[in-house]
């Protein structure tokens, strides 16, 4: 049940990502080794998704949320090469423009302030024809959703010593992606509830909102024991565990479909990094989804959570407190939960 909206996983190049299959230049492919000639040794293209990497990062327990890339730079030959090979390396945001014109994109450049580069001295020792050279995305979670563009190069070779670099293999073009990411729902858990009837869905109750089928879904209690055989009544409220603490930035929720589906008039989300109970004034609310209650086809809303309504939080709350065409009785079949 895992998505994102655009893209998008990780993908590995060289033992950690996997290059798209067209290079940007073709005429790059045509040889592996630059014989005399100083270049980067990589992928031309290389797919990042900090979309997923902050999901699993998250999941890891780490808090840091940076990424590290090597890269390698090559000396097409060592036999005999006694000196030292002096290069530098680093962003050319100058490269965007010219990228995305020769690709018909519309790629951003990279903001700096989530680029770290430890070193920016790339130099092969004497007797060797190549050296690692490592940069790293810094508070990926932080990085605004959309689709960036980062060219790595050699800017400068001590080509006056005998060792050129090589024009059309000096950069590697890594395109970045960040985009709202789906809660996995196999590793969530709906705690509990105010009631349900057990008779429907074939008693799935509350787990019919995260296993995947809007043909399921949880009802509100009908003929219920504890109020004499009556309806439960308002509210109604359902107690969700993403399993770790999450922004929400979207939720899109589905109503029981068909002549019933009237019944769900609106449902309130609020969120705590504890676990309390449905009217303890610690939740905080941030957002609300209104259904017609005249429009049976109108089964799936969604959310977009304003920016100044966001909070943080371990527990997802869905409370019903208003009456549908049917008076008190409820019915919710799917929840997804788009998480940052």
């Amino acid at each position: 049940m895992y998505k994102i909206k655009t893209i998008l996983a990780v993908l590995l190049c060289g033992g950690l990502f996997t290059a798209c299959e067209r290079d940007y230049n073709a005429e790059l492919s045509v040889k592996n080794e630059m014989p005399h000639y100083v270049y980067i040794s990589s992928n031309r293209e290389t797919l990042i998704s900090a979309t997923d990497s902050v999901y699993k990062l998250k999941e890891a327990g780490k808090s840091d949320m940076e990424l590290n890339f090597n890269f390698t730079v090559r000396y097409g030959m060592s036999d005999d090469k006694t000196a030292t090979v002096e290069t530098t390396v680093g962003q050319d945001f100058s490269l965007v423009e010219e990228y995305n014109k020769s690709m018909s994109k519309n790629l951003q450049p990279l903001p700096e302030t989530f680029l770290s580069f430890p070193t920016t001295s790339a130099n092969i020792p004497s007797g060797s024809n190549e050296v690692s050279v490592s940069f790293k995305l810094i508070n990926i979670d932080n990085l605004p959703d959309g689709e960036y563009l980062l060219p790595i190069t050699i800017k400068s070779a001590n080509a006056s010593n005998g060792f050129p670099l090589h024009k059309l293999k000096k950069t590697a073009y890594y395109h970045i992606t960040k985009t709202d990411m789906m809660l996995d729902k196999s590793k969530a858990e709906m705690i509990d509830c105010s009631d349900f009837h057990p008779g429907e869905s074939g008693g799935k109750g509350k787990d019919a909102l995260i296993d995947g089928d809007p043909a399921t879904f949880w009802h509100s209690d009908y003929e219920s024991p504890k109020f004499g055989g009556d309806n439960a009544p308002l509210p109604h409220w359902l107690r969700m565990d993403m399993k770790s603490s999450w922004e929400i930035t979207k939720i899109k929720l589905w109503r029981r479909s068909g002549a019933c589906a009237t019944d769900t008039k609106s449902v309130i989300f609020k969120v705590n990094d504890e676990l309390k109970p449905y009217d303890d004034p610690s939740w905080q609310e941030i957002g609300k989804i209104e259904y017609s209650i005249t429009n049976t086809d109108e089964v799936m809303k969604e959310i977009d959570i304003a920016p100044e309504k966001m909070k943080r939080g371990r527990y997802l709350l869905l409370f019903m407190n208003e009456p549908g065409a049917r008076g008190v009785l409820v019915e919710l079949a799917e929840i997804d939960v788009y998480i940052r």
